[in-house]
């Protein structure tokens, strides 16, 4: 069969739909990276995410993150700072109140989960 023929019709829905899935992963991504300090209710999630975040700091949304991106595309600290042990550290705190706490409200799961992408996204593979 040539390539970009249709198969009952699909072929064409199929590329389109990956391409679709591809644009929306990118703009959950920027969507993340631009993200301000997120509300939570749970008062340790509430001290990691104010550890993480800085409110009047001068690189991105002021997270943790945005320090590391900066730092990985400049090679120079922030705030005379690297951030990228922090952020490893913070990732890990993040993940482990996630596990230990299963019952936390969806808002605050939402909000630990989406750090956590942010953080692995800055971070690198």
């Amino acid at each position: 069969m040539e390539r970009g023929k249709k198969i009952f019709g699909y072929a064409d829905e199929a590329s389109s739909s990956a391409k679709s899935i591809a644009q929306y992963q990118k703009l959950k991504q920027a969507l993340r990276r631009a993200m301000a300090k997120p509300p939570v209710t749970d008062p340790t999630l509430k001290g990691l995410m104010d550890d993480l975040y800085r409110a009047n700091a001068t690189v991105g949304s002021g997270s943790t993150a945005a320090a590391v991106r900066q730092e990985m595309a400049t090679g120079q600290p922030v705030g005379n700072v690297f951030h990228t042990q922090k952020a490893g550290d913070y990732l890990k705190a993040l993940e482990k109140w996630v596990k230990n706490n299963p019952s936390a409200s969806a808002s605050d799961r939402h909000a630990a989960e989406q750090v956590i992408l942010d953080l692995k996204d800055a971070l690198g593979p």
